[in-house]
């Protein structure tokens, strides 16, 4: 090869080096799914393949996991009488029990997928308490509970009792995030943000050389998506946020929220307006959110300092509409802005 020609291979080597690297840009793109809008921003190439990949496994996921969905795995399961079996390419279902059974166990019972029979019964019932009532919940109470619901080596999902029903929405916003942000890893992509309704995976940095921003909703009734009570700065880990400030009723001029309680299946009061929580993975984060939500403040405190999770409580403790901040575990230390 004659130096001339060495030359100019090194040259369009070259050329062809800085083209891929211009080509690797930050991208975005959004749909629908589980109810609520997702958003993708990632920095790699073919956005609109991306994009396909990701539709295509939120389909699957909600073929699995959607109570919406009359065909689904979990719709098979919850309208059997013994059970179903999983199919040879499920992959969602057993994930996502086993840690509804961890998280179960972590908090109490306070989160609890298996509560569809009890919020079934309140969405058709008044809420008048009598007798009649109260030996009915008892039996819903009872059927809530993992042990009726096994998989096992024949990969049978089984049910003890016809009435189990399990409805794994607390969990599946955060574990459609894990989802898709593991396929994003799977592909090389070292900076992506996947949020879908609220609920966050950030990985690597944002297009600004820096941990992505992520804004928490203030949560008062009324506020909109763009009212936000502050601003924090996440990477390498997941963030979820629950809240049950739209659904209250005022006691001596404070705001208690009212929110189910699967332990006892009546609604339980909390002077909490907001839950974020900050984990490794978005399914656990979101898990957590909820199951706080049906704690009281100083619960969530106890629960927060006996298992060190990053988080936030927000709540109205004085009744002026003035809201308060508990940061836990050094939550305080990713905050960038706080009304």
């Amino acid at each position: 090869m004659s130096v001339r020609i060495e030359k100019l291979f090194i040259v369009l080597l070259l050329l062809l080096g800085l083209s891929c690297q211009e080509s690797k840009e930050y991208h975005k793109f959004s749909g629908e799914t589980m109810g609520t809008y997702y958003a993708v921003t990632f920095e790699g190439r073919n956005p609109q393949k991306v994009k396909t990949a990701v539709d295509d496994l939120l389909i699957s996921f909600n073929n699995s996991l959607s109570t919406y969905i009359p065909t689904s795995l979990i719709s098979k399961l919850n309208a059997s009488e013994e059970g179903v079996y999983l199919p040879d390419e499920e992959i969602y279902f057993e994930p996502v029990l086993k840690k509804s059974e961890v998280l179960k166990n972590q908090t109490d019972g306070k989160l609890n997928t298996a509560i569809m029979p009890m919020l079934r019964y309140w969405r058709d019932n008044s809420t008048k308490i009598d007798t009649t009532k109260a030996q009915e919940i008892s039996k819903l109470v009872a059927t809530s509970t993992f042990e009726i619901v096994n998989i096992d080596g024949n990969k049978f999902i089984s049910k003890s009792d016809r009435r189990a029903e399990l409805d794994f929405s607390s969990l599946a916003k955060g574990y459609g995030i894990d989802i898709v942000g593991d396929y994003l890893v799977s592909i090389g992509v070292e900076n992506f943000l996947v949020d879908i309704g609220g609920e966050a995976r950030a990985h690597g940095i944002s297009s600004s050389k820096a941990p992505w921003r992520l804004a928490i909703n203030k949560p008062v009734e009324g506020s909109s998506l763009t009212d936000m009570e502050l601003v924090v700065a996440l990477s390498g880990k997941s963030i979820a946020t629950s809240g049950s400030y739209r659904q209250f009723y005022e006691k001596d001029g404070k705001k208690i929220a009212h929110i189910m309680d699967p332990m006892t299946g009546y609604s339980t009061t909390s002077d909490l307006l907001s839950a974020s929580v900050i984990a490794d993975d978005c399914m656990t984060a979101d898990g957590v959110a909820t199951a706080l939500m049906v704690s009281s403040l100083e619960e969530a405190k106890s629960f927060l300092e006996e298992y060190n999770y990053l988080a936030c409580l927000i709540y109205d403790g004085d009744g002026d509409e003035k809201l308060e901040k508990y940061y836990a575990n050094g939550f305080e230390e990713i905050v960038l802005h706080s009304k």
